[in-house]
């Protein structure tokens, strides 16, 4: 399959940010990469595992900023990192009950969400960070 590729509309003009969106679409990549008919439900699990664990760890510093600048929409923000989490949590339990297009789903998933909540929620902060002159 092929690779999402980093964009310029994905930038959201906050260095850090834009920095673990890049390492995000790496892990998306990997996953992606992964072939369920060669390699171990272990594997594809440890991948997706990294990815969550990356994911949050972005979320926590996106949230930090938001709170910090006191971003008007962070509770809804919070809301959709929250419920990313219970998704992906969700397809594990799936992987894990040997569910045969398990991975198709769950790549799926993460290539939409990724795009549409950057290019949506992400890039709605946007703006406010510049006028706060956060860069």
């Amino acid at each position: 399959m092929a690779q999402m590729a980093w964009q310029e509309s994905y930038s959201v003009g906050v260095r850090v940010l834009d920095q673990q969106h890049k390492g995000l679409l790496d892990l998306v990549n990997q996953l992606w990469d992964l072939d369920p008919n060669v390699v171990s439900k272990g594997e594809i699990f440890s991948t997706l595992n990294a990815l969550v664990k990356y994911a949050q760890t972005h979320f926590d510093t996106e949230e930090r900023l938001l709170k910090l600048h006191e971003y008007p929409r962070l509770e809804q923000h919070q809301k959709e990192h929250v419920a990313f989490t219970e998704d992906v949590f969700k397809f594990a339990e799936k992987l894990e009950k040997n569910d045969p297009n398990i991975h198709r789903k769950i790549v799926d998933f993460i290539k939409i969400w990724y795009v549409s909540h950057i290019l949506k929620t992400d890039r709605e902060y946007k703006d406010f960070f510049a006028a706060k002159g956060v860069s």
